[in-house]
This record gives C-alpha cells, sequence and structure tokens, in this order.
C-alpha cells in the first residue's frame, strides 16, 4: 500500500509554536516518511498539477488551508482528510465533513461528539508525544527530584480550569507559593502573588528541569464540554519530561490515570488538590507508580511512526 501512496499536507507554514502541528501533522509526515510512503508539504495557494497526491491532509482550524485543499479538490481525484482537535462548534466541522471524505479526532470521546453531527466516517488518530518533553539533539536533562511545581499552558487555558482552584490553594497555610510557578504566555498575569515564566516551545524542555510535579486540570469552569473532554496531550508531556502529574479527575486524564494505576494522584475537588502540597514527594511517587515505564510506553504509542502505522490504518 505504501508504494502507491502519496499523503500531501497542506497548511500554512511551519510555526513551532503551534501545538497542534506538532502533535499531528508533524510527526505523521516524519512516520510516514520514516515508513517510506511518499509525503509532501504544501503550503496554501500552491498548485499540486505536477504532482497530485493520493490523500490531502489538513487542520481544521487553518482556513487558507482548507480553502486551498477544497479548490484542489475540484479539479482532481483524491482523498481528502480532516485532522480535527479542539470542538467549541459543531458548524464549521459540519460544513468542513461536507466535501472531506474522512474526519479524524484526537480521542474517542471527540470521535463520538463529531460523528453523532456528521455523515462522514470519524475515526480516532492519538495525538504524539509533545517534541516539547524530548532533548532533541541536546543531552537528556532529567526534571529535579525536590519538590517543585509547575503549571503551564495557554492563559485561556488557566481561566477555563483553574481560576476558582488557585485561590483557593494559595489560602492553604502549607501551600509551597514560593515553589509554585505558571509557565505561559509572555507578559500574561494569570494569578497575582505567583511567579510566571514565558512558555517557549523551544526552551521548555530545559525549563522545567527545574520542577518534580505538573499540576493538571480540565476543570469546566468556562461550563463548555470541550474543555472538559481535552485530550490528555499535557499529561503526556509531563510524564514524558519526568514531572509526577496531579491530575484533575476528567475524562481523558481518568482514563489515562486508570490504565496506568496512578488514581492516588488524581483530585476531584481544589480541597483534593491542596492535599498533595502537604506531603510533596516526587522521588517516592515516581518509585510508587513507576512513571519510568509509563513514560517509554507513551513514547513508543506517541511516536511519529505509531501515529503513521495509526493513520495509515484509519484511511485504509
Amino acid at each position: 500500500m505504501a508504494n502507491s501512496l502519496h499523503i500531501a499536507v497542506i497548511r500554512s507554514g511551519n510555526h513551532p509554536a503551534d501545538v497542534h502541528q506538532r502533535l499531528q501533522s508533524d510527526p505523521l509526515l516524519a512516520g510516514l516518511a520514516g515508513m517510506g510512503v511518499r509525503t509532501s508539504l504544501i503550503t496554501p495557494g500552491t498548485s499540486v498539477e505536477a504532482d497530485v497526491p493520493s490523500h490531502v491532509v489538513f487542520h481544521f482550524y487553518d482556513r487558507p488551508a482548507v480553502v486551498t485543499a477544497f479548490r484542489l479538490r475540484q479539479r482532481f481525484n483524491f482523498r481528502l482528510v480532516c485532522l480535527c482537535c479542539d470542538i467549541y462548534d459543531l458548524a464549521p466541522l459540519r460544513a468542513i465533513a461536507e466535501g472531506a471524505d474522512l474526519m479524524l479526532t484526537p480521542t474517542a470521546l471527540h470521535r463520538d461528539i463529531l460523528r453523532s453531527a456528521v455523515l462522514k466516517p470519524v475515526r480516532v488518530l492519538p495525538e504524539a508525544v509533545d517534541s516539547i518533553a524530548l532533548p532533541g539533539a541536546g543531552p537528556a536533562v532529567p526534571a529535579q527530584g525536590g519538590n517543585r511545581v509547575c503549571w503551564f499552558g495557554y492563559p485561556e487555558s488557566f481561566a477555563k480550569s483553574l481560576q476558582f482552584v488557585m485561590p483557593h490553594l494559595l489560602q492553604q497555610p502549607d501551600f509551597p507559593a514560593d515553589r509554585f510557578d505558571i509557565i505561559t504566555t509572555a507578559g500574561a498575569d494569570l494569578c497575582p502573588g505567583v511567579r510566571h515564566r514565558a512558555f517557549d516551545a523551544a526552551t521548555f524542555y530545559a525549563d522545567t528541569a527545574d520542577y518534580s510535579h505538573a499540576l493538571l486540570c480540565h476543570f469546566a469552569h468556562d461550563l463548555q464540554l470541550n474543555t472538559y473532554i481535552k485530550s490528555p496531550n499535557k499529561l503526556v508531556t509531563s510524564i514524558v519530561r519526568g514531572l509526577v502529574p496531579l491530575v484533575s479527575a476528567t475524562p481523558s486524564y481518568l482514563q489515562m490515570a486508570r490504565r496506568f494505576g496512578f488514581e492516588g494522584l488524581l483530585y476531584g475537588s481544589a480541597g483534593r488538590a491542596a492535599q498533595f502540597f502537604s506531603s510533596l514527594d516526587a522521588e517516592r511517587d515516581r518509585a510508587k507508580y513507576g512513571f519510568a515505564d509509563i513514560a517509554r510506553t507513551l513514547v513508543a504509542e506517541g511516536s511519529p511512526a505509531a501515529v503513521a502505522t495509526r493513520f495509515l490504518e484509519a484511511i485504509a
């Protein structure tokens, strides 16, 4: 099958800061190329007349790529595959599904919601391990063995899930405010009194060597379904990076915690989250839950080769 395939990804340039490129299209292209499948990267407006692909893949939120993909589809006979991620509005996805042949979602929860609203096939393509969790070409630097905690993410993610948790944590007498940092967009001030560090995908691996734990949360304080069912990519990033995760008991996180047996690090309330900070011990929990073995499993399952294999199964 590989010899007859030519998989083209249409997207608006290469953006290392674009998390969905890092989790979806970048590893897909790398994995397919490693398996001997012919691939190409097309920018919006480019012609493919000289070399028409068998499949064209695009991110649903990349409007110029969507327009180009549909324009080319009017002239050439290829299969059109849409990579989905967050689902805030079904209307644009329904419109895309009218012309696409296949919709791919990062989790079964997203699949079930989307396939209830469209007629085209919807299948799961799990996200790859985010490259920011890996040392890349540099030396591996372990996360520290002390008890420093970070939260990392976009400012809007903090507002959606932690805006009512953090005030409660800060009120606790044993909360280590001097050992808790927020890593987010430069210039953002998400929680007065807590140190903020600028997130940079290129330096995240080195920057997080200072920490032993990651506080992760998908509480839907914005009352939006997508917040509640978001993919577990930040949990995977944390574990692969060597950080002990303190995790909200929300669907994707709960599923992974049950699979690997670290339910003891789940919290369903701000009060329960506060209890963790009274007895932080990274080395104890790394050994107790076997996070080194979990990390190796996640790296294998989220490798570019694994993503490419799942993709080929999905389009078969």
